[in-house]
C-alpha cells in the first residue's frame, strides 16, 4: 500500500473512487458498479456516489493481493457473470464516453478481454 486509503482522498474535495464510479454510471455501459474493499468507510462512500459495495475476504484483502485477487474474489459470488470490468480509482479522469468506447471496442473485436493503456513519456 503506497498511500493508505487512497481510494478515498479527496482530490477537488471529492473522495478518488467518486470520479469513476460516476463515469461509469453516466456511462450507460454497465449493468451495475461495483466496489469491491474490506474496508466499510470506502463501501460507504462508494454507495453513496451510487455503487454497489462488495465486501472483499480476507484473503484478497491482503496488501500483498493483486488488483486480480480482489476481481476474482467478486466474481466468484456472481456464476452468471458473463463479463467484467476492473477499473482502477487511481484514473480519477477517465470519462463516461471513455467506458462507453472502451465497453463499444471490446464487443465489436471479438476479444475475450481489453486492456487501456497510457503512452509514458519518461525524461532522464
Amino acid at each position: 500500500k503506497g498511500i493508505p486509503r487512497k481510494n478515498i482522498k479527496p482530490m477537488n474535495g471529492v473522495p478518488l473512487l467518486v470520479y469513476n464510479v460516476k463515469a461509469c454510471l453516466a456511462s450507460g455501459a454497465f449493468e451495475k458498479v461495483v466496489v469491491s474493499s474490506d474496508d466499510d468507510e470506502i463501501l460507504e462512500i462508494a454507495v453513496k456516489a451510487g455503487a454497489v459495495a462488495h465486501k472483499r475476504s480476507a484473503e484478497s484483502a491482503k496488501d500483498t493481493a493483486s488488483s486480480e485477487s480482489g476481481l476474482f474474489d467478486y466474481c466468484d459470488t456472481v456464476p452468471e457473470l458473463v463479463s467484467c470490468a476492473l477499473v482502477q480509482c487511481t484514473s480519477p479522469l477517465t470519462t463516461a464516453e471513455d467506458f462507453r468506447n472502451g465497453v463499444m471496442k471490446f464487443h465489436s473485436s471479438g476479444a475475450d478481454s481489453l486492456v487501456t493503456v497510457v503512452r509514458a513519456h519518461r525524461f532522464l
